[in-house]
């Protein structure tokens, strides 16, 4: 339903009456699907002002028990597509536990304007109070499968987080799309760590004082006359003390100088010894420390020093904040986003406090805090600080600094990873002519503007657009910074994934050839982006046919992966999947069923009952089809299927291709071994499913 939504708002729809009713399950196929119906009060996201109808000016739109606090405000000419997303949370809530957050029925008790009031200000309880006190909860327990005391303990933490975040009465901390939202649901269907979470004390208190100003206001009056008795009292006895301070504070003011001397050697030889304590006794040459790798060594030591970093200790908050930026970026480029984003909080929180919101260095500061969100993964968030950071440096820079550019180049950027290449596209577009406009078609905003939309039209599968900007923005990116700068391998890395694409294997495995001998050159062999590049070669190997050239670099990839990041780790058993996912398709059955079999054991160790597990088993079977290993294939080929059937709701929209995929190597199995009416068994299965298109290419930033 949430994708339906997501749709319509991508074509300018905004529904404003989402509820139950307007959502039909009908069967497609045989299977359920929904439909989202009833747009007559439906509203268009771009209207101009004099197209509106009276009843977008004033008139309330919408039913109450599922209507936005926005939607409520007879006042309010604002309303977009959070207040779909609101709608949303509701039937989520009603789904859970039986009924909205706010009763149908206790509107009916009240009148218009207080029904309004309730929708506006009334907060509801989490979905988990609610059902622990609802008189009806064996029967919605029943209804739904599940005894009533693992119902109410299913819905606690988690689901209450992405519920209440989605029914936020302040829009700008719900999600900000309706696919932010069906992300968040998948990961708590996958086990993952939700987005959501509970609101800070802080925000409570402001909510407390917001919905009850008068007794606040009231108190502090009452707090401040008491005060202001006391206050009256003690400036006599004030002014008898200046008197005989003022001949104590010259003296003094020598002494105090002396001490800030002394307190500010003090913070640099502290400062000097936390820094210093990063590379005590590293050894760059050695393979290990500690019996880790010396890269994640040295993050645990970054993280330590960011840990040990205090403005009294060290030096002045600015300069603090300084560290706090730089070790924050360095940490996002170890791979530790998630670590360098409290760092870059303080650091931003800091430069406001002392030079205001639009200072270039806060700024600057808040465009980290973006990056580093996005790079956790954290889109949603990482799209709402680049809007508030360009929208900022609009005003403060202007339109056509280079700063605000570059920032209109992270929003866009950022709307890509959260899925919104709509959105992206004609941003990267505006931002390329702009750039070139102002800072000339060689200037390094420029060539990233256009590696930026290169880079986005590869991920919506238009790769001649991409060879054409690449083509274009290769020759000139090394003439300005070298051939083995990373900018410039990354546009050969990408024009290379871009003549894959388009079927041209010998230009891909050329490109590909040249980008590792000059990473390796530079960088040495062990190095974390000449691996990658050793991937990236073996998979142009691949699908050129050139199998065996490409196994011996599969196999040095996966021996660095596996040293790198534990051969029973979840990252690493998605390395595996990837390489066998290429091998496959690549008829390399052999090699693909030795991974296979490592990552099949791997899964039912740590996920024995998860969707991946059962479709790691339909792949091996997969394998030993293709060495036809036959008695040995079919066991797992129909424990996989069935396994991944069973668990269909689970798989995410974009990945149930994999259910095809075991469906087609069942038919191809008793095909081999001519079992023509299990053949049309299981051909009448697959006709349930509509043909998939093929996935979008592979790319990298």
């Amino acid at each position: 339903v949430c994708q339906a939504v997501q749709h319509a708002h991508q074509k300018g729809i905004i529904h404003r009456d989402l509820k139950p009713g307007n959502v039909l399950v009908t069967e497609v196929d045989g299977r359920p699907t929904p439909k989202v119906i009833d747009f007559g009060v439906a509203k268009a996201t771009e209207q101009q002002l004099t197209d509106l109808s009276f009843a977008d000016t004033g008139a309330i739109v919408g039913t109450p028990a599922y209507m936005s606090p926005e939607q409520a405000d007879p006042s309010s000419m604002d309303i977009d597509t959070r207040t779909d997303v609101y709608a949303l949370g509701v039937i989520l809530y009603e789904l859970l536990v039986g009924s909205p957050p706010i009763d149908a029925k206790q509107f009916k008790r009240g009148a218009v304007l207080e029904m309004l009031r309730m929708v506006r200000e009334v907060e509801p309880p989490r979905p988990s109070t609610k059902l622990s006190t609802a008189d009806a909860l064996p029967s919605i327990a029943a209804n739904r499968s599940i005894e009533p005391a693992k119902l109410s303990k299913l819905l606690k933490g988690e689901l209450d987080w992405v519920v209440m975040k989605a029914i936020e009465k302040d829009r700008t901390r719900r999600y900000d799309t309706a696919n932010g939202f069906a992300r968040d649901i998948q990961r708590y269907l996958a086990d993952e760590v939700v987005e959501a979470r509970p609101p800070s004390r802080t925000y409570r208190l402001r909510k407390f004082v917001r919905r009850h100003k008068g007794q606040v206001i009231a108190a502090s009056l009452v707090f401040l006359a008491l005060i202001g008795g006391v206050v009256g009292t003690a400036l006599a006895l004030v002014e008898a003390r200046l008197q005989r301070d003022a001949a104590e504070v010259a003296a003094a003011a020598e002494k105090v100088a002396n001490e800030q001397t002394r307190k500010r050697l003090v913070q640099v030889e502290r400062g000097v010894a936390l820094l210093g304590s990063v590379f005590d006794d590293l050894d760059p040459n050695a393979e290990q420390k500690e019996g880790k790798p010396l890269r994640a060594i040295l993050t645990d030591r970054l993280a330590a020093a960011a840990d040990q970093l205090d403005a009294e200790a060290v030096g002045d908050a600015l300069a603090v904040a300084n560290l706090q930026d730089r070790l924050g970026e360095a940490l996002v480029n170890l791979g530790r986003p998630v670590r360098a984003i409290p760092l870059h909080v303080k650091s931003w929180a800091t430069r406001t406090a002392a030079n205001g919101p639009q200072d270039p260095d806060t700024l600057a500061s808040m465009n980290r805090l973006a990056l580093a969100h996005r790079e956790a993964g954290q889109y949603d968030e990482a799209v709402r600080l680049h809007e508030e950071c360009l929208s900022l440096q609009r005003t403060a820079l202007g339109p056509d600094d280079a700063r605000t550019l570059a920032s209109m180049n992270n929003l866009a950027v950022a709307y890509q990873h959260a899925g919104r290449l709509a959105t992206a596209i004609p941003l990267l577009q505006e931002c390329l002519r702009r750039t070139t406009a102002t800072l000339g078609p060689d200037d390094p905003g420029t060539l990233t503007s256009q590696h930026s939309l290169a880079f986005a039209y590869q991920s919506a599968g238009r790769a001649a657009d991409a060879v054409r900007l690449h083509e274009d923005n290769l020759p000139r990116q090394t003439a300005v910074y070298g051939p083995d700068h990373p900018q410039t391998l990354a546009t050969m890395n990408n024009l290379a994934l871009a003549y894959q694409a388009l079927g041209r294997a010998g230009d891909a495995v050329r490109l590909h050839e040249e980008c590792h001998r000059l990473v390796r050159a530079k960088l040495g062999p062990n190095h974390l982006h000449t691996l990658l590049s050793v991937g990236n070669l073996a998979r142009a190997h691949l699908a050129a046919g050139e199998g065996a050239k490409a196994l011996p670099l599969v196999e040095e990839w996966l021996i660095y992966q596996r040293k790198e990041l534990g051969a029973t780790s979840p990252e690493f058993a998605q390395m595996l999947a990837a390489v066998s996912s290429e091998l496959l398709p690549a008829k390399q059955y052999a090699a693909a069923e030795q991974y296979l079999r490592e990552l099949l054991a791997v899964r039912e160790k740590a996920q024995p009952g998860a969707w991946t597990t059962f479709n790691t088993r339909s792949m091996l079977g997969g394998a030993l089809l293709g060495q036809k290993k036959f008695d040995d294939a079919e066991p797992l080929l129909l424990a996989g299927y069935e396994g991944m059937k069973q668990r269909e709701a689970m798989i995410p929209a974009q990945t149930k291709v994999r259910i095809h995929e075991a469906l087609d190597r069942l038919i191809d199995l008793y095909t081999a071994t001519n079992k023509p009416d299990e053949v049309k068994k299981w051909r009448a299965e697959r006709a349930k499913y509509p043909a998939e298109q093929a996935p979008p290419p592979r790319v990298k930033k």
